[in-house]
């Protein structure tokens, strides 16, 4: 047998097309584009011809698959080689090690091999048994007193030393059996049921065991449990203040099962040899010791990892749409960080996002008279410089500032909105050497004020400043394998970054350094040339020193020239390699490279292209552009400014104060939506704290994914369903709305008899393999198994 063949390229990508349900030329291509150091989003923009449209998740999926599967290739070949260097490897195992299509199930394949420790099993063999543990399995008719006297010697004194050796072997090589293991998983997976209880020694009382306090008596079936109660649980245990262990009722129905496809079941126990008394022994032990926390271990293993991946998806989502939040442009801004003791950081930045003013005012001082003067700057840096628009910070002393500043804007018939900004990783920024090196000579205090009002201006620029994980939007975020939480998220800045596009004269190192193909050091590279000297064209990019040839076909794209460009078609997202097509197309329209600039001849260029005969225009002119590039080409030259985030909900600016007195049940308000997670949505809607809409009250069906109908940014409106002013607590719906009343459709997808309101939701579950019986339980077809036939 070629063993190499089993993992070539090809069964691989053949591997990822069942998996995905992609094409393997689609897939073929992909990994080849790949290989060539294109980066994703540079495959998903301009080389939809090639993978014939995958976008930028298909493409991820691939190369995650592709290589997951080669380092899983390339253990199955460590594995092969290490075992067949110990002699011991059999057609079964290879056919298991074929089979494995998991890491988890090598490593599980491997283990026997890799023991430091001599087991009992291991001893037995040393000491001869292997050959009676045959026997035995294949229900030698021998009596036992005959069948074990040729195994004793003076290491094995006795019989019942002599069974007991061949027992553990049994035990030993049926708990380790790969199909064996996976078949009772499959039967605990769908039996098992996780009992939680309160760890010995902590009081329920205690202020830390206070926070799980649902799950001092908890338990519920493994197969339905929530990613966010895993994520809960697994957290308590960590802290000491919670144990768990799965429990199933099918141990007897599994042994049994077990024994079955070793003693035949159409004979008496009297017509079977006395070995079966010892067969049933193995098949009990390995059940006890191997086979049930095996299972058991590798299920809580299955659900924790998978809850971990559920969290990195929705953290992942959070911080997508929290990146694409519109900007608000053309505003002067004030931007205040409030604080009691030290004092409100105050800043204002232009339009543009230039700092104009910093101060400190102690708008909450103890001392009236500080607390009057410094309400009294306030007005007078609102009134003096223009400003539009107001944002405030929303750590301590938030609301009380809030007040403060409607009661100023009010004072002085201004009607200026205002903003509650979101503080999460400011404070990161202004500490960070990127923020030391754009304000010098400020304190670390007051560059978070101005992260914050930039970060309305800009949230996309402002953000990339940020460590992801440090936005606050994750779910379970540091219990999360980091690693895997960080890939994600950069793999998500930098997907948005691409999407949106970058001004190149305008970007900072660390928004330019997302830029596909370009690197932290080249970021710098380009920042610092701009710096000196503004780019005019896309070209005299490939002229900076260290940007090379691969570089700028995988940048150039994604980076506009939006100032006076000396060739307008830098401010789109066309590609320099496809200039010549675009250039064709005005001609063959009779327009001109400036008219795009110009709103009423782009109006009449879009008619035209919307009616283009595509084939005549490629054909007189001797083109050879794919369909898509050519949708592509046209689509940004309808719209050559086009920012994807335009067609999202801008966040609402307030001009009144809205408090907890003021709310009642069955009032209906607008609000943003903040955070989602795995239970529901919380929603801003004007208060200090922001209200949850649970996710059986999202819509009027049932919603496995909150996502589905909820992202953060988004504004909605919701109704308010509870009030718990001594828990500080707001129910929201938004099923229960007027106008989702209205609009409710006949015949929703809710099923009969299914509870779509009960505390626990169906979330990411571990996928199962199908409805498992009992009955399907059965042994590998090893030599050392086979059934002797009577």
């Amino acid at each position: 047998m070629d063993f190499n063949f089993l993992f070539s390229p090809d069964t691989i990508i053949t591997s990822i097309s069942t998996n995905l349900n992609i094409s393997s030329q689609q897939i073929g291509a992909t990994i080849k584009l790949l290989e060539e150091d294109n980066s994703i989003p540079f495959i998903a923009r301009y080389r939809k011809d090639i993978t014939n449209n995958l976008n930028e998740i298909q493409l991820r999926d691939i190369k995650h698959e592709w290589d997951y599967l080669n380092s899983l290739n390339d253990l199955k070949k460590h594995v092969y080689g290490s075992i067949d260097e110990q002699k011991k490897l059999t057609p079964l195992l290879i056919d298991q090690l074929i089979r494995a299509k998991a890491i988890s199930e090598v490593n599980d394949l491997y283990a026997p091999f890799k023991r430091v420790r001599k087991t009992k099993a291991d001893i037995a063999k040393e000491n001869g048994l292997g050959p009676l543990a045959e026997k035995i399995i294949n229900l030698d008719t021998t009596p036992l007193e005959e069948l074990v006297a040729p195994f004793l010697t003076s290491k094995i004194l006795d019989e019942s030393s002599a069974l007991q050796g061949a027992v553990e072997i049994l035990s030993d090589q049926i708990g380790h059996d790969m199909d064996i293991k996976n078949n009772v998983r499959e039967v605990i997976r769908e039996t098992g049921v996780i009992q939680v209880k309160i760890s010995e020694g902590i009081s329920p009382t205690d202020e830390k065991a206070q926070v799980y306090k649902d799950y001092f008596d908890y338990q519920e079936e493994i197969k339905t449990i929530a990613s966010h109660r895993i994520l809960a649980i697994n957290r308590a245990i960590k802290e000491g203040i919670l144990d768990k262990r799965i429990d199933t009722d099918s141990r007897e129905d599994i042994i049994n099962n077990l024994k079955k496809n070793f003693i035949p079941e159409n004979e008496t126990s009297k017509d079977l040899p006395e070995s079966t008394t010892y067969v049933s022994k193995s098949i009990s032990h390995a059940y006890t010791r191997y086979l049930a926390p095996s299972a058991k271990a590798g299920l809580w293993l299955e659900a924790r990892e998978d809850a971990f991946k559920h969290a990195i998806a929705i953290f992942a989502k959070n911080v997508e749409n929290l990146l694409l939040t519109p900007p608000i442009k053309g505003h002067t801004i004030l931007g205040l960080d409030p604080a009691y003791r030290t004092g409100c950081k105050t800043a204002i930045v232009n339009s543009r996002g230039k700092l104009i003013n910093t101060d400190v005012l102690y708008l909450h001082d103890n001392n009236s008279e500080k607390k009057n003067k410094d309400t009294s700057k306030l007005n007078q840096l609102i009134s003096e410089n223009g400003i539009s628009l107001i944002v405030i910070g929303d750590g301590t002393a938030s609301r009380e500032t809030e007040e403060i500043v409607v009661s100023s804007t009010a004072r002085q018939k201004a009607n200026i909105p205002y903003l509650i900004v979101s503080e999460a990783g400011a404070s990161v920024y202004s500490a960070s050497k990127l923020a030391a090196e754009e304000f010098p000579d400020l304190d670390v205090s007051l560059r978070g004020t101005i992260s914050i009002c930039r970060r309305v201006q800009d949230p996309l620029a402002e953000l990339v400043k940020i460590d992801p994980k440090s936005i606050g939007v994750g779910q379970y975020q540091h219990d999360i394998p980091q690693k895997g939480l960080e890939s994600t998220l950069t793999e998500v800045v930098e997907s948005v970054v691409n999407r949106v596009g970058v001004d190149i004269n305008h970007a900072s190192p660390a928004l330019l350094s997302y830029i596909s193909g370009i690197s932290k050091t080249q970021a710098q590279v380009i920042y610092d040339h701009v710096q000196k000297e503004k780019l005019k064209s896309r070209e005299e990019i490939s002229k900076i020193k260290g940007i090379g040839p691969k570089t700028f076909e995988q940048a150039a794209g994604f980076l506009r020239i939006i100032d006076e460009p000396l060739n307008p078609l830098d401010s789109t997202g066309i590609h320099p390699e496809s200039y010549d097509i675009a250039l064709l197309l005005l001609n063959y329209l009779n327009f001109s490279l400036t008219d795009i600039l110009i709103p009423e001849k782009r109006n009449t260029l879009n008619n035209l292209l919307d009616n283009l005969d595509r084939k005549k225009f490629l054909l007189s002119q001797s083109q050879k552009a794919g369909d898509y590039t050519l949708n592509d080409v046209i689509n940004a030259l309808k719209s050559p400014f086009r920012d994807p985030r335009e067609d999202l909900q801008a966040p609402i600016l307030r001009t009144n104060l809205v408090d907890m007195d003021s709310l009642e049940e069955g009032m209906e308000l607008s609000g943003t939506v903040k955070n989602v997670t795995s239970f529901g949505a919380f929603i801003d809607i004007g208060i200090k704290i922001n209200g949850l809409v649970h996710v059986s009250e999202l819509a009027n069906r049932f919603v496995d994914n909150p996502f589905e109908i909820v992202k953060p940014g988004e504004r909605v409106k919701v109704k308010i369903i509870s009030i718990e002013k001594e828990r500080n607590r707001i129910g929201l719906s938004m099923k229960q709305t007027e106008e989702a009343m209205k609009n409710k459709q006949e015949g929703f997808s809710k099923k009969k008899g299914r509870n779509v309101t009960r505390d626990v939701v169906k979330q990411s579950q571990v996928p199962t393999k199908g409805k498992f019986s009992l009955n399907d339980l059965k042994l590998s077809m090893d030599s050392n198994y086979n059934k002797k036939k009577r």
